[in-house]
């Protein structure tokens, strides 16, 4: 028989190369003679999940944020200035039309314009998709403020299910730019995706 003072000693089973103490395996038989509780009866009722799916579409803008560059105070005109690109994603068959608004700092119908803290002049300048003039009208066709005499000022396109990227560039400063102080002129536009 052994002794008190030498437990808990480590029974060791070697099919399993488990070590055990004497209280872990008695907790172990313990559980394995104690049944769960049993119910005499039960009941029973369904539950009715539904999803709906319809046609969506997204405008991802992020790429084109960007910075046109440094040019002394007396630039002329800047025709092809990178402007980013951005990403229209709908579903299969889903037809689109994404526009553009005119700017924070531009209050009248037109294109969008950049401005200095230190000035209240503004640098008009035109984002244009594949050449074409992206204006004010493409957002004002979609919401219906505006007939849209040149579709091609709004994007339309048919969803693939996939990411369809537009690249932009700028033409910046087409009414005269002189007299205007440095500084930096920066301007937020918001794209809208229409189906």
């Amino acid at each position: 028989m052994t002794s008190a003072s030498e437990w808990p000693t480590p029974l060791i089973d070697r099919r399993c190369n488990v070590n055990l103490t004497l209280t872990t395996a008695l907790i172990l038989y313990a559980i394995l003679l104690c049944p769960g509780p049993s119910f005499a009866t039960m009941g029973s009722n369904s539950a009715n999940y539904t999803l709906t799916l319809i046609n969506g579409c997204s405008v991802d803008s992020s790429a084109a944020s960007t910075f046109f560059g440094t040019y002394p105070v007396n630039f002329s005109a800047l025709f092809g200035v990178n402007a980013g690109s951005i990403e229209v994603n709908c579903n299969t068959g889903t037809i689109y039309r994404v526009g553009m608004d005119h700017g924070l700092n531009n209050t009248l119908p037109g294109p969008p314009a950049m401005k200095s803290p230190a000035d209240p002049n503004l640098i008009y300048y035109f984002i244009l998709v594949n050449g074409v003039d992206f204006g004010d009208s493409g957002l004002n066709a979609i919401d219906g403020s505006y007939i849209e005499s040149n579709p091609a000022t709004a994007i339309d396109g048919v969803g693939t299910s996939s990411p369809t990227s537009y690249y932009l560039t700028a033409d910046i400063g087409l009414v005269p730019t002189v007299g205007f102080p440095s500084g930096t002129y920066t301007d937020t536009v918001t794209f809208t995706v229409a189906w």
